[in-house]
């Protein structure tokens, strides 16, 4: 393998794709707002034991990813950067691990592909990007899937166990006790399909368990001692109630995953399509059933697929953890050669790939949402264009019998396509999904030293950008079991109920308030309050409310 191909896909693109456009876009609500909020507040208190989010509790994680987050702002400042650095470089660390991964289970050329299938597939370039736990989570689950794996494959080797339980406990402190117990299962299961059952006793070691303990107990120990309600909430509320019940309201059909998993994979599966014979369900699984290697590929991707499918709360980051495995396997898929040697044609797979990619381009321009948005100058539309024309004209100009070129030039070129795109992306998400828009017109608007009420919604960006402490006016969501441990006067005034603003009206005080939707002030206005709109975007919106002296002929005297 070349050097400067080495170079190119495990270092250049890596640092592009996932540190240098880390900035591009604002901080997107609720999970990247709050996230970046949290860290902050720990900087601001000291407290590194209990996570507070709008100055309550927030108990429903583990602290790793918000300590890392937490130095990135102490090195670099608080900032989209820094907040998503560690989502990032998390991802930079798989693309390595991948390779390692491949080029174990076979060679060189397949650890390339393998890293440069799993860098531009869709899921894991969005979340590599995205300030939430998944790709953390996935970057230690994957090194102790792993690490467990060349220890039952390596004479036992006591450092590979070891290493096992070191990246478990790293990503139980990620967030919680999935980070142990994927691991664990995925290697045991594996351990029974391929009639190898005895082995599974040798995983469990004192001295691993020794390792845990050390992790993953002080952090345990200090904060149910600061918080005697925390094993209940986090253990039995935010794992064994999240997994049963739809107490989150996040409940999807059996199914859900299945489409999550096709479009994450894109491009990559489309280029199956068109390959005939040669990669039929009846091949791959005869592929598969004669190495043990990728029994225990097949599995890795399988199971949290199969777990999660079965819970009844699901979100779309959480069969992240699937995608490395997936990758290296999609790589084995397309470097696949016949016995008879022939090498498989592409017929379908980037004319499909290319027409779906450019058609994204267009789709700002049919979503009513986005309709009255001005668009932006046509080199931001025509650059990923053109980029996909590329691949679909030029992708089998490469000699037929380099497929590993021909995937890395796709790669590349696909790569080069989603960052092309970010500017384009931020421009129609930025206005409705982020309240960086909306803090810049706090700045501009409000007074200095004047409180901000949220009414009956929580932007956790806007006290990030303006780094003031808002108001919740009759909503309390994720954080009211933090509201329940503050005092009443705290609570008063962070989280008021809409009678308790008029109060403030009533004594001629003027408040700011903001709101994604004008019919939450409908309870100030129906007692004469007087409301200005400063500012708008058509999605979020900032008011002044002004309100007349107790005993005036608008307001009633008494409640």
């Amino acid at each position: 393998m070349k050097k400067h191909y080495l170079l190119l896909y495990l270092f250049v693109m890596p640092f592009i794709l996932f540190v240098v456009v880390l900035p591009i876009m604002p901080l997107m609500e609720p999970d990247e707002a709050r996230y970046a909020l949290i860290p902050r507040e720990m900087n601001e208190r000291g407290d590194y034991i209990t996570p507070h989010l709008k100055g309550v509790t927030y108990l429903e994680k583990p602290p790793l990813v918000y300590w890392l987050e937490a130095i990135c702002f102490r090195l670099f400042g608080e900032s989209e950067f820094s907040a998503r650095l560690p989502s990032g470089l998390s991802a930079w660390g798989l693309v390595l691990l991948i390779y390692v991964i491949g080029s174990s289970l076979k060679d060189k050329q397949l650890g390339l592909v393998s890293a440069a299938v799993f860098s531009v597939s869709l899921l894991p370039f969005v979340l590599a990007r995205i300030n939430i736990l998944d790709m953390p989570l996935t970057f230690f689950i994957s090194l102790a899937v792993w690490s467990g794996y060349r220890y039952l494959t390596l004479n036992r080797n006591r450092w590979w166990l070891y290493g096992l339980y070191f990246f478990s406990a790293c990503a139980f402190l990620v967030k919680g006790v999935v980070g142990v117990f994927f691991p664990f299962s995925i290697l045991i299961l594996w351990l029974v399909w391929i009639k190898s059952w005895r082995k599974v006793p040798s995983l469990f070691s004192p001295m691993g368990l020794m390792i845990l303990a050390i992790l993953i107990g002080p952090w345990l120990w200090a904060v149910q001692k600061a918080n005697p309600e925390f094993l209940e909430f986090f253990f039995l509320r935010e794992h064994i109630l999240r997994y049963t019940t739809t107490i989150h309201e996040r409940g999807e059909p059996i199914y859900y995953f299945l489409p999550v998993l096709l479009v994450g994979a894109l491009p990559w599966w489309l280029y199956f399509l068109g390959r005939g014979r040669f990669l039929g369900a009846k091949e791959i699984w005869h592929l598969v059933r004669r190495e043990d290697k990728l029994k225990f590929l097949m599995l890795w991707i399988l199971w949290p697929l199969f777990f999660f499918s079965f819970s009844s709360s699901k979100l779309v980051p959480y069969i992240l953890p699937l995608f490395p495995p997936l990758a290296v396997f999609f790589a084995i898929l397309l470097l696949y050669r016949p016995k008879n040697g022939e090498a498989p044609e592409i017929n379908l797979g980037p004319y499909l790939s290319s027409l779906i990619f450019i058609a994204v381009v267009f789709v700002p321009f049919f979503v009513p949402t986005w309709k009255n948005t001005p668009p932006l100058a046509w080199p931001y539309y025509a650059l990923p264009i053109t980029l996909q024309i590329f691949i679909l004209f030029f992708s089998k100009k490469v000699e037929k019998s380099d497929l590993t070129s021909r995937y890395l030039i796709i790669s590349f070129a696909h790569g080069l396509y989603l960052v092309s795109l970010l500017p384009v992306c931020g421009h129609y998400l930025a206005p409705i999904k982020s309240a960086c828009r909306l803090a810049q017109a706090v700045d501009k608007f409000v007074p200095p030293g004047e409180m901000i009420y949220q009414f009956r919604t929580i932007l956790y960006g806007l006290d990030f950008y303006t780094g003031k402490r808002t108001a919740i006016v009759d909503e309390q969501g994720e954080l009211a079991a933090g509201v329940k441990k503050i005092s009443s006067e705290e609570r008063r005034r962070y989280f008021p109920l809409t009678s308790e603003v008029m109060e403030e009206l009533r004594r001629g005080h003027i408040i700011y308030a903001v709101t994604d939707k004008r019919e939450k002030l409908m309870g100030l206005e129906q007692h004469g309050a007087s409301i200005e709109v400063l500012w708008d975007n058509g999605k979020y919106y900032m008011y002044r409310v002004r309100g007349q002296k107790k005993g005036d002929r608008c307001f009633p005297a008494t409640e």
